[in-house]
């Protein structure tokens, strides 16, 4: 698979080298990352959490067409990351309303009609701001998504 069309490559930091969940709040409430990693027990694989990191934005010309590759990388100090495995899911897949433009059409419907009910008055752009803010989560998805090469 090629990356041509590619329009972000997205970088988080690591939950696995924290195990400290307090250490994560503490992190965060300083402006840095709430990552941690909830090792694994008897039956159960580890879980690495992510709180209110910064979500990725993703930016496609045809979200019907566009396919997600997710590449996990153990970061070396020196020289090249270690691949662990990658993953890619069509776009569609993860968002059903992305099909047919639907996405699209469903924010839209709810920004307009969020701007209607705060009436005619005011600030056009700020009032398509606070619509928009509030129909983002359509576009939104959180899932697991495992491994497979």
């Amino acid at each position: 698979m090629d990356l041509q069309g590619c329009a972000h490559v997205g970088r988080s930091t690591t939950a696995w080298s924290n195990v400290d969940e307090a250490k994560a709040r503490k992190n965060l409430q300083q402006g840095g990352s709430g990552a941690y990693h909830v090792p694994s027990s008897w039956g159960k694989g580890g879980t690495a959490v992510w709180q209110d990191d910064p979500p990725f934005y993703l930016y496609v010309q045809d979200p019907a067409q566009a396919r997600l590759v997710l590449t996990v990388v153990d970061d070396n100090v020196m020289g090249e990351g270690d691949v662990i495995g990658s993953a890619h899911r069509k776009l569609e897949a993860l968002l059903p309303a992305v099909k047919g433009g639907g996405l699209e059409a469903a924010m839209k419907e709810a920004a307009l009609k969020k701007i209607k009910k705060q009436g005619g008055g005011g600030d056009l752009n700020a009032a398509l701001s606070s619509a928009l803010s509030e129909v983002q989560s359509l576009g939104q998805w959180e899932g697991k998504i495992k491994l497979t090469s």
